[in-house]
């Protein structure tokens, strides 16, 4: 049997008698570049808390990697792999991004109770924190203060802060939202640098980031998959476009 990175199986959820979850069955394939896409309203926030153990789902399971999380909080399945990247960037503006990463890596390793130490003590911390900026694009950035980065490379520290986690599974909600479209490109550029032990699901309503983006779409309306494919046949597909995309050219 095929162990997936992440699945779930008919979720459900809803508020009150109204479903936003309707029996969804998802599969993420290891080391994919997934894209999920759908219209406003279709469910993709809701879908995305209750991957990430924000909300509870009324009905349905839960799987990382072959193993039942779906019971598990948050940090649980931080800790077991499952790390997201949220909407609106969330970094620290006054300190720089090697000092953001080293924080990052002792909250990791359960010592940032010793914050009073110097974080830059411990070279081999600081050598994995350089690294991950390297990684992302950083390198050259690290010693200035967030708040003065620009917009595409604060969200790439936010990546970066993600990546320090070591997740197996890294959700990521709408990460150029905002930002430039000539800094976007360099945004997608290092995410699809990224080794392929990093399980990607990206989720976006910019179509021309997820096309150049994924290997596999699945397209969510009404709290269910509509369809799912590879982006010739998204791009292919007469409902995908009635519902969503448009019915012009992709």
């Amino acid at each position: 049997m095929s162990v997936w990175a992440l699945e779930a199986e008919g979720l459900c959820y809803g508020y009150g008698a109204r479903p936003v979850i309707e029996t969804l069955t998802l599969r993420i394939a290891a080391g994919a570049r997934h894209a999920l896409i759908g219209p406003n309203g279709a469910g993709k926030t809701t879908l995305l808390h209750l991957l990430t153990g924000f909300q509870r789902p009324q009905a349905g399971r839960l799987r990382l990697l072959g193993s039942d999380v779906t019971d598990l909080s948050p940090e649980a399945r931080v800790k077991r792999g499952l790390v997201r990247s949220f909407q609106i960037t969330q970094i620290f503006p006054n300190l720089t991004p090697l000092t953001s990463i080293l924080l990052a890596l002792a909250e990791r390793d359960g010592k940032s109770g010793g914050w009073w130490h110097p974080l830059a003590g411990d070279p081999a911390r600081v050598a994995e924190a350089s690294a991950l900026l390297t990684q992302v694009g950083l390198a050259s950035v690290r010693e200035i203060e967030t708040r003065r980065l620009a917009y595409g490379q604060q969200r790439l520290l936010e990546i970066a802060l993600a990546l320090a986690l070591k997740p197996q599974v890294l959700l990521l909600d709408e990460p150029a939202a905002g930002v430039p479209r000539e800094e976007s490109a360099a945004l997608i550029n290092h995410l699809l640098a990224l080794p392929p032990s990093v399980t990607l699901l990206l989720i976006d309503h910019d179509m021309d980031l997820v096309f150049r983006f994924a290997d596999r779409i699945s397209v969510l309306v009404a709290g269910a998959i509509l369809v799912e494919g590879t982006p010739i046949e998204i791009a292919a597909n007469a409902d995908v476009r009635r519902v969503y995309l448009g019915d012009g050219p992709l």
